[in-house]
């Protein structure tokens, strides 16, 4: 459930910041590009 809550966060931000930045940032974390496929 931590993971849900997580990756909505994440999405947020990166609707409000600059996405690039926060790729960077997350993804060695996490699959964003598979994230952002998903949604």
């Amino acid at each position: 459930m931590t993971q849900t809550v997580q990756l909505q966060e994440v999405m947020k931000l990166l609707e409000e910041s600059s996405r690039l930045t926060l790729i960077e940032v997350v993804l060695p974390q996490q699959d964003i590009p598979s994230l952002l496929a998903s949604a």
